[in-house]
């Protein structure tokens, strides 16, 4: 069946970025692109050259935003106006919405909510032409915006936005729980979908790949709010020099920044990779590590509870032995418990122990692993994907 006329609106196009970009990507990747246009920030669209390479191919329409192209610093200061000047965009994103709706004659809406603006936008632009609109939560909106001007509207309209919505998707079964009981709202879990095989067939090279000398971990995506001072710690023990059945274990970053404070004897900063090179690096790794912060800040709380993280669903179909440390409470560390080694405490003990268990291969760690890659082939393959999600965009 054909799929129907889709205007895609967020601040972020579907991109190679990681998190909620690269998501949304891979959901829309199989799309007619005659079929698909998406409306975003002028500055996001052109974030790095990487990034422009792993667009869609299909019509972008941009929205200037109150910085321009360029990032001013402090970021402290600039973000903050940039985000209250920002919301002044509404208007002219669902004007903009408007000209898509007629021009291309769009018959779905859908969006991912980051910021307050475009997520907004969507939302007026389907009351105003009857358009349904799907929305799709990969990060809790509210915890997302928790200051000034946008925080205000969306704690205002977060609540009317997905009620309105004619097909509402969350990041994590945690979310959808919390949701119900908030918001009076019946969402359906949805999240990172990937081709497995691709993984396996990388992890062959494994042997040739691989360092017998050094227990190789491997980190990849953001290092943001959610992650920080928790990889901090953790690159800080592991630069203290960790030893394990005389082996040294170190710790490469892959991502778009890396703080210099990380950085040392036995931690790497590899730089920012595209998706698809992503399979070949877990290859080459012993284990993966996902550090969850254990902040107390009430949006930061919020974040952890309700959400899970798409590098978890690379490092299980690479079938590699994951590392979690993250809080008890966190969606992470129950959504992955029973597939990855989760460490629910900052004690560097355990965290050690934990990674000598890890690197010694032993029945347990490969019935861990055969686990997990019989999970991402089960609930997060693409087939999956498109039994979940695509076959409610056809006609």
């Amino acid at each position: 069946m054909e799929l129907k006329r889709l205007l895609y609106m967020c601040e972020h196009p579907p991109s190679d970025a990681g998190g909620a970009p690269l998501i949304v990507h891979k959901l829309l990747r199989n799309y007619d692109m005659q079929r698909l246009d998406v409306l975003c920030d002028a500055r996001q669209y052109g974030f790095g050259q990487s990034m422009r390479r792993s667009l869609l191919p299909c019509r972008h329409t941009t929205i200037r935003n109150a910085e321009g192209r360029t990032e001013l610093r402090p970021r402290r200061v600039f973000n903050t106006l940039g985000d209250n000047l920002n919301v002044l965009r509404i208007g002219p994103i669902v004007r903009a919405g408007q000209r898509i709706v007629t021009e291309r004659r769009i018959e779905l809406l859908f969006t991912v909510p980051w910021r307050c603006e475009f997520a907004l936008a969507a939302y007026h632009l389907s009351r105003a032409t009857g358009i349904p609109l799907y929305v799709f939560e990969t990060d809790d909106w509210e915890a997302m915006n928790p200051h000034l001007a946008p925080g205000m509207l969306v704690r205002r309209h977060h609540s009317d936005v997905l009620r309105h919505a004619s097909k509402l998707w969350l990041i994590s079964p945690a979310m959808v729980e919390r949701y119900r009981e908030k918001f009076g709202v019946e969402g359906r879990f949805l999240h990172h979908y990937v081709d497995a095989e691709v993984y396996t067939r990388a992890a062959r090279e494994r042997e040739r790949l691989s360092d017998i000398g050094t227990v190789k971990i491997v980190y990849t995506g953001a290092i943001n709010s959610m992650f920080f001072d928790t990889l901090r710690e953790l690159c800080a023990l592991i630069n203290q020099g960790i030893q394990t059945d005389g082996r040294s274990v170190a710790l490469d970053i892959y991502s778009g920044r890396c703080p210099q404070e990380f950085l040392g004897q036995h931690v790497r900063y590899r730089g920012f990779v595209a998706s698809h090179e992503i399979p070949a690096i877990l290859a080459s790794a012993d284990m993966t590590l996902v550090g969850v912060t254990f902040s107390t800040h009430p949006a930061l709380v919020e974040l952890v509870s309700t959400s899970i993280y798409t590098k978890t669903i690379d490092y299980l179909a690479a079938d590699r032995p994951v590392l979690i440390v993250a809080p008890p409470y966190s969606a992470q560390a129950n959504y992955f418990r029973d597939v990855a080694t989760v460490v629910d405490t900052l004690d560097f003990q355990r965290v050690t122990d934990a990674i000598a268990a890890l690197a010694r291969e032993d029945h347990a760690m490969r019935e861990q692993r055969r686990r997990g890659l019989e999970f991402v082939r089960t609930n997060h393959s693409l087939a999956t994907m498109a039994n979940v999600f695509l076959r409610h965009f056809r006609n």
